[in-house]
């Protein structure tokens, strides 16, 4: 009786499902075919919902490359204009320009050309 073979569980499960009365059965066999339809609608929800959560990074991901892109295009910008209007940028110059954000290299590229020295320039920075 301690013995258990592979199987010898659903075995037994199916007989006595076998056993019921068929109104019994019938309910029971509803019962796994809501189960059934209940897990697959699920699978089916979480299957589109990675599907959009997928879609949803990758166009997050490009607009963020595309930001990424247009804001070192205005440092390099306002570096180059700042090298031919002055000559060599100071380090420090350059490493804060790095850290700027678009909204700031936009506000400082109008300085940049305006300025009448690297110092007045300088005084812009944030």
């Amino acid at each position: 009786e301690d013995f258990q073979a592979r199987g010898l569980a659903q075995a037994k499960e199916n007989l006595r499902i076998e056993s019921l009365p068929n109104t019994e059965k019938a309910a029971y066999q509803k019962y796994l075919e809501d189960k059934r339809y209940e897990i697959s609608m699920l699978e089916g929800a979480e299957a589109v919902g990675e599907l959009r959560g997928r879609e949803e990074g990758i166009k997050q991901g490009r607009e963020e490359g595309i930001l990424e892109g247009i804001q070192q295009e205005r440092r390099a910008n306002l570096e180059r204009i700042l090298q031919l209007r002055f000559g060599t940028i100071p380090s420090k110059i350059s490493e804060t320009i790095q850290g700027l954000n678009i909204q700031q290299l936009d506000t400082l590229m109008t300085t940049a050309l305006t300025a009448n020295s690297l110092d007045e320039f300088s005084q812009h920075l944030p």
